[in-house]
């Protein structure tokens, strides 16, 4: 759970950065239209490409954080059934009460 934290912080920070790069472009701004325009061949389909590549990276991040947390409840629980079963009760109350699952 943290690391989604930590992800969507990120993402945030970035597009706080995308969003005030206008006003760093209008500083920088000159007169360009003495230089030729040029094009890329296949241009959109590199923006694509890299489009979906983002798209599924930021998949696996999420799979790869829902997975860890999932991990991290079953690791709880088999700790709370480990502690029944020797007849140590207090430490998974314990556990619990210090948050963990």
């Amino acid at each position: 759970m943290q690391m989604l934290q930590g992800l969507i912080r990120s993402g945030m920070a970035v597009m706080v950065a995308l969003a005030s790069a206008p006003a760093w472009a209008e500083g920088a701004a000159q007169d360009l239209s003495r230089y030729k325009e040029e094009s890329v061949p296949g241009g959109n389909l590199m923006l694509i490409a890299y489009m979906v590549l983002w798209a599924l990276l930021g998949a696996y991040a999420v799979r790869t954080a829902l997975r860890q947390s999932r991990c991290e409840r079953d690791l709880a629980a088999l700790q709370d059934r480990l502690d029944r079963l020797t007849g140590n009760p207090d430490q998974a109350n314990t556990n619990r009460s210090r948050g963990e699952k």
